[in-house]
C-alpha cells in the first residue's frame, strides 16, 4: 500500500465526523497510581508529556487479547515482532526490544541478562491502562531506556465494596483461557487478586501459506497449527494498598508466571533454524511502592519502588523439526540448558517545590542482578552479575502558557562476575543522560510541543559473553549504544475528538548489530555482535480518538518511518525487520439492547532483511493489512452482576503475514467468550 493512500484513508476517517460525544463511563476505571513510573511526579504534567499515549481499559478489554503480545494494533508507532527465539518483542519508531523499557507496577520487566522479555508471558486480565512513551527522555525511567517505554498499570477499585470478574475464552482450534479476579475497597485499603490459565496447541496456520517447500521448510501443511507454536501458561497476581492518610500510601504486589512453550522455527533457514522448546519458565516478582507527600499545600514529597525478581528458564535444543530427539553435544551431553536470574532493584525520587509551579526532583534508579547458566559447558554452571544505576535531577517549571521540563543524569554499569571470562571482571562503563521537553498551550484545546533527549544503552551480559548455544562468536569489547531522539508536534483536544501529529528524528550511534563472519574469520561461519555504525530513523506519526456520535467511537494511529545509516563503512539502504509504516484503526458502534459491533484494521508496511550488505541485496516482506471483526451483547439485569458474551474473527481474510522472514503470524482465528462482572 502506498503512502498517499494511507494518508488519504486516515484523513478521511478523521474528517468524516465532527460533533457530539460518546458515553465514556466505560473508560472511568481507576488504575493503580502507585504502580506507575510516574514521570510526572505528584502533579499532572500531561501537557508536557505529549510523546505519551494512553491505551485505556475498555480498548484492551474489547480487543479480547489474552497476552500483551496481541496488543500491537493499539500501540501507536509500535510493532510486536516474533523473533527466531520465539519471543514476542516490542518495537517503537524502529527502536528494538533491548532499547525499550517495559514496566509493570513500576518495575522494569526487561531481564537484565539480555534486556528482553517475552510479551507472550504477560496476561492482560489485570491491566487497567498502558502508557506508551515514544521518547522516554525522563531520568525517572532509569538506565538502558534508550528508545521509548511501555508502562503497565494494573486495576484499582474506584468505589467502596467488593467485586469479582470471571472470563472464559476459546477458539476454533481448541485454545482456551480462564481467568478470575476479585477486588475490594474498604476505607483506606484496596486490593486485587487474579489467577488465569491459558493453553493452546498452537497458533492458527493461514490457508494461504506458500506450498513451496523450498521457501517454507519444516511446516506440516496438513496441520491447523504453525509448527511448534503451542503454549501453556499459569499466572497469579495479588496486590494490596493501604492509604494511611491523604499524604501517605504503601502498596505491595506479587506476580508469578509459569508454564512452557514451543519456538516456531524460521522456515526459510535450511539447517540453521532453532529447533527449541522452553520446557519451563517461571518468574516471581515482588514489588513495594511507597509515596509520602509532606503537606497538603506543597508538592514536596518522596516516592519509592523496591523489588525482588526471580526468573528461571530452560531450553531444550532438538535435532530437527520433529522435536523428538534432543541434540547431543560433542562430549555426549544432551543439550538441555538452564538459566536463572535474580534481581534486586530500587527507584527513589525526592520532589521539592521550589515555588508555585517550580518543581525539582532528585532521582536514583539502580539494580543488582545475578545470572547463572550452563550454556558454555552444559555440565558446568557459570555465574555472571552486574550492577546498573543512574542518578539525576529533573526540573519542571510553568511560565504562563509555557511548560519546561528538563533533566540531566549519570549512568553506570559494572560487571563483577563474567563467567569464564575472568579478565573482564570488574569492567565499568559510564555515560550521561539529558533531556528537554517544551510545551506551549495556545488555548484550552490547542498546543505545540517539542522534545529532545540523549540516552545510553549498555551492552547486555548476554550480548557480551553468550555464544547463543554456539550460534555466535563472543565479543566482550562491545561499547554502549547512544541515541539522540527529537520530536516536534501539535495536538487538538475537544470533547468529540483528540488529534496528535508529530515529526520525529532519532539518531543512534555505535549500534550493536549481528554481522555474518566469513569462513576465513570463523570456520563455522557464525555471527558476531559488534558496534558497526549509525542509524537515522525519521518520519511522522498521527494518533486520534473520535467520538462523532453518542454511540460511535473510533481510535487509530499511523507511523511512517524512513531510515538510513552506515554499517561497516557501507551506506545501509534498509535496516533488518523494521517496517516502513505501522498503524491501526478501530471503529465501534453501540446498538440498542447493549449490542456492540467493532471493526479493526492492522497495517504493517514493507520490511527487509539483509542478504549481502556489500552488494546491497535484501529480501523483502511485503506490506499487509489484517482485518478483524467483533460482536458482543451485554446483559445488565441479572441479580448477580453484568454478563457479556462476545465473538470475534481475527484476520478474517486469512492473510499470510510474516513477523520477519521465515516466521509466520496467525491465520484466521475465531474466538468466543463470556465474562461476568459481580
Amino acid at each position: 500500500m502506498k503512502l498517499k493512500y494511507i494518508i488519504c484513508f486516515f484523513l478521511f476517517t478523521t474528517l468524516l465526523y465532527s460533533e457530539t460525544t460518546v458515553d465514556k463511563d466505560r473508560d472511568s476505571i481507576r488504575t493503580y497510581k502507585l504502580g506507575e513510573v510516574n514521570v510526572s511526579g505528584y502533579q499532572d504534567r500531561s501537557k508536557i508529556e505529549l510523546s505519551r499515549y494512553d491505551v485505556n481499559y475498555f480498548q484492551i478489554q474489547n480487543s479480547d487479547i489474552i497476552s500483551m503480545n496481541q496488543l500491537e494494533m493499539l500501540i501507536p508507532s509500535g510493532k510486536i515482532r516474533i523473533n527466531s527465539r520465539g519471543e514476542s518483542m516490542p518495537f517503537l519508531r524502529g527502536a528494538g526490544e533491548r532499547q525499550l523499557g517495559l514496566f509493570f507496577d513500576g518495575v522494569q520487566m526487561n531481564i537484565p541478562w539480555d534486556l528482553k522479555f517475552d510479551l507472550t508471558l504477560i496476561p492482560t486480565d489485570i491491566i487497567g491502562k498502558l502508557n506508551v512513551n515514544k521518547n522516554a527522555g525522563s531520568i525517572l525511567y532509569g538506565p538502558n531506556v534508550l528508545g521509548g517505554a511501555i508502562n503497565i498499570s494494573t486495576l484499582e477499585r474506584q468505589n467502596e465494596g467488593f467485586g469479582a470478574n470471571v472470563k472464559l475464552q476459546t477458539n476454533d482450534i481448541g485454545a482456551y483461557n480462564a481467568a478470575i479476579s476479585t477486588d475490594g475497597k474498604i476505607g483506606g485499603f484496596n486490593y486485587i487478586a487474579n489467577i488465569s490459565y491459558y493453553k493452546s496447541k498452537g497458533y492458527k496456520l493461514s490457508a494461504n501459506v506458500p506450498k513451496d517447500r523450498d521457501s517454507v521448510l519444516y511446516q506440516d501443511f496438513d496441520s491447523d497449527y504453525i509448527i511448534n507454536s503451542d503454549i501453556e501458561r499459569l499466572t497469579g497476581y495479588i496486590r494490596g494498598e493501604y492509604r494511611f492518610s491523604e499524604l501517605t500510601a504503601v502498596g505491595v504486589s506479587a506476580l508469578n508466571i509459569s508454564g512452557e512453550k514451543g519456538v516456531r522455527p524460521q522456515t526459510n533457514k535450511d539447517g540453521k533454524a532453532r529447533f527449541w522448546r522452553y520446557p519451563e519458565f517461571n518468574r516471581t516478582l515482588i514489588t513495594t511502592n511507597f509515596v509520602h507527600n509532606f503537606s497538603n499545600t506543597s508538592e514536596t514529597g518522596l516516592r519509592a519502588t523496591l523489588w525482588y525478581d526471580k526468573f528461571n528458564q530452560g531450553i531444550d535444543n532438538y535435532t530437527d523439526s520433529s522435536y523428538s530427539t534432543i541434540k547431543v553435544s560433542k562430549d555426549g551431553v544432551k543439550e538441555r540448558y538452564k538459566f536463572e536470574d535474580i534481581t534486586y532493584g530500587a527507584r527513589l525520587a525526592f520532589q521539592y517545590e521550589l515555588m508555585k509551579g517550580q518543581i525539582l526532583t532528585a532521582i536514583y534508579n539502580g539494580f543488582t542482578s545475578a545470572h547463572n547458566d550452563n550454556e558454555i559447558k552444559l555440565v558446568k554452571y557459570f555465574d555472571y552479575s552486574q550492577n546498573t544505576m543512574n542518578a539525576g535531577i529533573d526540573y519542571n517549571g510553568t511560565f504562563e502558557n509555557l511548560n519546561v521540563n528538563a533533566g540531566i543524569g549519570y549512568d553506570m554499569n559494572e560487571t563483577p562476575k563474567t563467567g569464564e571470562f575472568k579478565d573482564a571482571e570488574g569492567t565499568k562503563s559510564t555515560d550521561y543522560a539529558a533531556f528537554l521537553n517544551l510545551n506551549y498551550t495556545l488555548n484550552d484545546n490547542f498546543g505545540l510541543f517539542g522534545n529532545i533527549s540523549r540516552r545510553t544503552r549498555f551492552a547486555a551480559l548476554r550480548e557480551l559473553y553468550s555464544a547463543a548455544i554456539n550460534k555466535q562468536v563472543i565479543n566482550p569489547d562491545l561499547k554502549p549504544e547512544s541515541g539522540i531522539l527529537s520530536e516536534i508536534g501539535a495536538y487538538l483536544n475537544y470533547d468529540s475528538y483528540h488529534l496528535r501529529v508529530s515529526f520525529f528524528n532519532n539518531h543512534y550511534e555505535d549500534m550493536i548489530t549481528n554481522i555474518q563472519l566469513t569462513k576465513e574469520q570463523d570456520s563455522l561461519k557464525r555471527k558476531m555482535r559488534t558496534n558497526v555504525g549509525t542509524a537515522n530513523i525519521y518520519g511522522f506519526d498521527v494518533s486520534f480518538k473520535l467520538f462523532p456520535l453518542p454511540k460511535l467511537y473510533m481510535f487509530g494511529n499511523l507511523t511512517y518511518m524512513m531510515m538510513n545509516g552506515v554499517q561497516e563503512g557501507i551506506d545501509v539502504k534498509h535496516f533488518d525487520n523494521k517496517p516502513e509504516f505501522v498503524g491501526g484503526l478501530t471503529v465501534v458502534y453501540q446498538f440498542p439492547y447493549n449490542i456492540e459491533l467493532a471493526a479493526e484494521a492492522d497495517l504493517a508496511g514493507r520490511q527487509w532483511e539483509t542478504v549481502d550488505l556489500k552488494k546491497q541485496i535484501y529480501n523483502e516482506v511485503g506490506a499487509t493489512t489484517v482485518f478483524n471483526i467483533r460482536a458482543s451483547i451485554q446483559f445488565n439485569d441479572f441479580d448477580f452482576g453484568i454478563l457479556e458474551v462476545f465473538a470475534r474473527a481475527n484476520n478474517i481474510f486469512d492473510i499470510y503475514r510474516l513477523s520477519e522472514i521465515g516466521i509466520p503470524e496467525d491465520g484466521r482465528t475465531i474466538w468466543f467468550g463470556a465474562s461476568v462482572r459481580l
